[in-house]
């Protein structure tokens, strides 16, 4: 008996405590290493968290877990928020971000940093938002009520947006109209292949910050943008619409797309362009990186002229007569997508009277 206890005790002796409740110290080495633990490579809507927070293992240079290492979480591409970006890592190494909110839809990254070590970059993708796909059917002349909410549908600045289809007959003069009580209304015009037609933050003339679009429309389709001019504000908005007059008088705002002809008149109250008394009724439109612009001014009260300036305040094209007549017209291929504005003046000062305005 005595013999075989002493084989068992020299048995734990030379495997260094194997037997017993004997063990061998570990000695936890410097932070070495930063690894992905979980969140990675995960989809969701834009401006929405992640269903897994993003989790890193700090480990030493023998694979030891390093509890209390100060990892912190930040934004990399996308624009996205994160709560909780600062972190200690827990007794198993690991530290994990409060939440990864995504930013603009298409890649997103996160990074997470350990002191000097190299960051780890954690890759998402924010896709669009369903509610983006969703447009509600408004009749001219009618009054829809809408909420802007956090489900809605976001835009680039993280603004939310609900959108309005809509039914422009005939060709002409219309008016739309956000009124939102408690926030800063912003209104898009768009067509029915998604480019902007007009826009407006505060209606011309008033002192409440309501929005109002008058746009020189042909018969078409048309999407309607009601928003706010700070990103993420919510509450409640009245989207209205109207036809009305297409005089354009007192140099008002107006927007046009291409497929209209309207009859206008030269005022003293219009646009005064220029130090020689020309008036001019000026008319924003949204032309696209090349399309060819024909802009057309008939007159038999004046000699009519045209000029199309760019939104950097340039001057890109111009007529007096053209075809041998006092009418104008210009042909225009568009560099680049922009705002432009078309002025139709006359050859002479002070002129006024009526004219017609063809843009196709």
């Amino acid at each position: 008996m005595r013999f075989h206890q002493s084989l068992v005790l020299t048995a734990c002796v030379l495997t260094l405590g194997a037997c017993g409740n004997s063990s061998a110290p570990i000695t936890v080495g410097p932070p070495a290493v930063v690894i992905k633990s979980a969140g990675d490579n995960q989809s969701a809507e834009d401006g929405t968290p992640l269903a897994v927070p993003p989790a890193v293992i700090v480990r030493d240079a023998n694979g030891n877990a390093v509890a209390a290492v100060t990892v912190i979480f930040a934004v990399g591409t996308g624009g996205g928020s994160v709560t909780g970006g600062t972190q200690a890592t827990n007794a198993s190494g690991v530290a994990t971000v409060g939440s990864w909110t995504l930013g603009t839809v298409g890649p997103n990254t996160l990074t997470a940093t350990a002191g000097s070590l190299p960051p780890m970059t954690f890759n998402a993708t924010a896709t669009l938002r369903a509610a983006c796909s969703v447009a509600t059917p408004h009749t001219i002349g009618t009054t829809s009520n809408g909420q802007l909410a956090i489900t809605d549908c976001r835009l680039s600045d993280g603004a939310y947006v609900d959108f309005f289809t809509t039914t422009v007959s005939p060709a002409g003069a219309y008016v739309f109209t956000e009124v939102a009580p408690i926030y800063d209304a912003y209104l898009n015009l768009y067509g029915s292949d998604g480019w902007i037609v007009g826009f407006n933050d505060d209606a011309p003339n008033s002192t409440s910050h309501d929005s109002r679009i008058k746009a020189l429309l042909p018969s078409a389709n048309f999407v309607l943008g009601a928003t706010s001019y700070s990103p993420g504000v919510t509450g409640s908005y009245a989207l209205s619409s109207a036809q009305i007059s297409a005089s354009i008088t007192n140099c008002e705002e107006v927007f046009a797309a291409r497929g209209i002809s309207t009859t206008q008149n030269l005022e003293a109250t219009d646009c005064n362009y220029g130090a020689l008394g020309f008036y001019s009724d000026d008319i924003a439109i949204f032309l696209r990186q090349g399309q060819m612009v024909t802009v057309t001014m008939n007159s038999t009260a004046f000699d009519a002229a045209l000029e199309l300036w760019n939104s950097n305040g340039v001057k890109v094209a111009s007529n007096d007569d053209a075809n041998g007549t006092t009418n104008a017209q210009m042909v225009y291929t568009v560099p680049a997508d922009d705002f432009y504005i078309v002025v139709p003046t006359s050859h002479v000062s002070g002129a006024t009277g009526p004219y017609t305005l063809i843009i196709q």
